[in-house]
């Protein structure tokens, strides 16, 4: 009787993650998987005219504002972008899914994903993906 007790609590607790999972992947899928990088504060067309030549600047910015407890990235004009390690991490993510449970939307999402990442390193029109 204990032995299924607790192969009834593991089924449980897998179910538990692969919600977790299936939650957060769908929550950055709404968001178009864009996001905020911790060193991006030199996108801010205001912080790089600010800065100018000077490194010193420079590095203060990113410095400080990746320290910042609010985000005042928006109030700076920095944009989301796709960062291609987090698309990579998505789509790994989503082939595990797909072994997990051999749903092939899941394995299709994970394709698109590695489409865009193809996409990003052919960008600047470089020889080669980056």
């Amino acid at each position: 009787m204990i032995l299924f007790n607790k192969h009834k609590k593991r089924n449980q607790m897998n179910t538990n993650y692969l919600d977790i999972c299936f939650r957060s992947l769908d929550w950055a899928r709404n968001k178009n998987f864009k996001g905020y990088s911790k060193f991006d504060a030199l996108n801010s067309p205001i912080l790089r005219f600010l800065a100018g030549n000077s490194r010193f600047l420079r590095s203060s910015y990113v410095f400080g504002i990746s320290r910042l407890p609010i985000n005042i990235r928006p109030l700076l004009f920095v944009k989301k972008k796709q960062n291609p390690k987090g698309l990579a991490l998505f789509a790994r993510s989503y082939f595990n899914l797909y072994q997990t449970t051999k749903n092939d939307s899941l394995k299709e999402h994970a394709l698109d994903l590695l489409e865009i990442l193809l996409n990003l390193s052919e960008k600047d029109n470089r020889s080669g993906h980056c």
